[in-house]
């Protein structure tokens, strides 16, 4: 154990010398603040915090060169009330689009308003670019190592959203929300709004739609790692469950369509002792009535060359669109259950993982515009591909601690392969960066 300390404070004493030089010290900073996001204002007690800075410039087909600054309180000055904000502008499209949020928390916080338990209230408004088919669930859809594409991007419009939310969690880790939310579908350049009517092409400006939403959550034995401005989820070995239902009525509150759209998950991490873990995921979803492409449902895309939980790494925005779906994803993280077997390459640490996830859907005829008469019903903006009695999917295998950072998977698409502009395989990286 002694010997264990002794190395670990020469190594500290080392780090230490090194952060006297200034490029050493400016270098590590600056990366930091790249991947975590987030500048204070201060070391210590910390206000406000300038990011994240990974989105201050960016790029993307419709937008051309985009600048981006923006921010967000902390405890530190209001225990109960904090924001956030960001003002981005495009120099190919020329206008301006920004974000403001304000929460007040029942509870008060130590510094960030997302600590365990939360019980406030949201104000949003957002007017900002919308890429249909692609959610960024674990980072900023303009983060600039997204940039880099495999393909050009043109499935992009713009999106007006205001929000009021109630949001609740109990210390049994059941949590639930409701929203009021008016949502306002752009259209631009890229993407029209064209309906048919005896044959004649309307193209029209904007989709409004106002809707309610109730968000249901039961989490049993979830625990937290929180950070200055966000936190993690440790996922416990009894499996976790959402359901979400939303609705909008037709001309109440300037609705265009009725639309019910229900949502539900489960996950769960299932230890395998010394072969690793596997972190499952299931999610499924119906949209219960006849509505225009913005409102059904686009599985989720993911046109960057990084590795992105619950997106497919080679599927084409819009290359499928669905009013029922069932999805899933299971990663194997098999902590080096055949490289530490392996003489030579067990010493370097790597681990090996195994990805295999899939999306099976439908869309009923009824939710399909018609190229004479589309009932109202937006023409889709590019070919989509029905999906047949078998389900798209993908498998990758990958190897991760590759020098403690980086993660390097080969991918594979396995169904659908005969359709024309797709990708079969691909490699994609994610780098993992401790300080």
């Amino acid at each position: 154990i002694g010997h264990v300390s002794e190395k670990e404070s020469s190594i500290s004493t080392m780090v230490a010398q090194l952060r006297q030089y200034p490029l050493y010290y400016w270098t590590e900073k600056i990366i930091t603040y790249l991947f975590t996001g987030y500048v204070p204002n201060k070391k210590d007690k910390p206000e406000f915090y300038y990011g994240p800075l990974n989105t201050s410039i960016s790029h993307n087909t419709l937008e051309g060169l985009r600048l981006r600054v923006g921010g967000m309180t902390s405890a530190y000055l209001n225990p109960h009330l904090m924001g956030r904000f960001f003002v981005a502008y495009g120099f190919g499209d020329k206008r301006l689009k920004y974000m403001g949020e304000l929460e007040y928390s029942f509870k008060e916080k130590k510094e960030h308003i997302n600590e365990f338990p939360i019980h406030s209230l949201r104000l949003h408004y957002e007017n900002d670019i919308f890429q249909y088919g692609q959610t960024y669930l674990y980072t900023n859809k303009d983060n600039i190592f997204l940039n880099l594409k495999r393909m050009e991007d043109n499935q992009i419009g713009y999106l007006r959203k205001a929000e009021f939310s109630y949001n609740r969690e109990h210390y049994n880790h059941f949590s639930y929300s409701l929203t009021l939310r008016n949502k306002v579908y752009e259209s631009s350049r890229l993407m029209q709004f064209e309906t048919r009517k005896e044959g004649e092409s309307l193209f029209l400006t904007e989709l409004p739609q106002t809707e309610l939403e109730l968000s249901l959550r039961y989490a049993p034995g979830e625990k937290f790692v929180q950070k200055k401005w966000d936190r993690n989820s440790l996922l416990p070995e009894r499996p976790v469950f959402t359901l979400s239902h939303s609705v909008a009525m037709k001309n109440i509150l300037g609705s265009q369509f009725t639309c019910h759209h229900t949502e539900a998950s489960a996950r769960k991490r299932f230890w395998l002792s010394s072969f690793g873990y596997i972190d499952a995921v299931v999610k499924g979803g119906r949209v219960w009535n006849d509505v225009p492409y913005p409102l059904l449902i686009i599985p989720n895309a993911n046109l960057s060359y990084t590795l992105q939980k619950e997106s497919f790494a080679l599927m084409n925005p819009m290359e499928f669109v669905a009013d029922n779906y069932a999805s899933w994803e299971t990663i194997y993280y098999m902590n080096g259950l055949i490289f530490n077997r392996l003489p030579l390459i067990k010493r370097l640490g790597w681990r090996e993982v195994i990805d295999f996830k899939g999306f099976y859907g439908s869309l009923r005829p009824s939710n399909m515009p018609n190229e004479t008469d589309s009932r109202g019903l937006f023409l889709f903006p590019r070919e989509n591909h029905p999906f047949t009695n078998v389900p798209y999917m993908e498998l990758s295998f990958g190897i991760e601690n590759i020098f403690k950072v980086l993660e390097v998977d080969y991918v594979r698409r396995l169904t659908y392969c005969d359709l024309p502009g797709i990708s079969k395989h691909g490699v994609r990286i994610r780098v993992h960066v401790q300080f």
